[in-house]
């Protein structure tokens, strides 16, 4: 990597492949905030990556606002400065976990777009 690359949000870095891709990400150098719902989870995750001698942060966050997504963005940027690397890979729900929204949105958005274009108003993506 680069080293004009330093730092990653990997949000639902808990598990699965979130986890795979912070801890490819820790193992090339770059300083991760691995984020998600479970705290416990988010710090076994941190622990195997310092293990291997990457640089993990954990930040929680539970990304079903926009609001939410927001205050993650922000939370990143005090943890490590600027966010280089922003990887959303969503949460798995069973169906009829999601509640239905009082009306209907303009536009069809996943909890990790959320995030996404919070970073984009942010201008994290200059």
């Amino acid at each position: 990597m680069s080293s004009i690359i330093r730092n990653a949000l990997v949000t639902g870095a808990t598990s699965g492949i979130g986890q795979a891709i912070a801890e490819t990400l820790a193992a090339r150098g770059v300083r991760v905030i691995v984020s998600g719902r479970d705290a416990a989870r988010g710090d076994v995750v941190v622990k195997k990556i310092r293990a291997r001698g990457g640089d993990a942060l954990f930040q929680a966050a539970d990304l079903a606002t926009a609001a939410a997504a927001s205050d993650l963005a922000k939370a990143s940027e005090k943890l490590v400065g600027s966010v280089d690397i922003l990887s959303t890979t969503p949460a798995s729900f069973r169906l009829g976990q999601l509640p239905r929204p009082a009306r209907r949105p303009s536009m069809r958005c996943s909890p990790a777009m959320y995030a996404a274009l919070s970073f984009l108003r942010l201008g994290w993506h200059q």
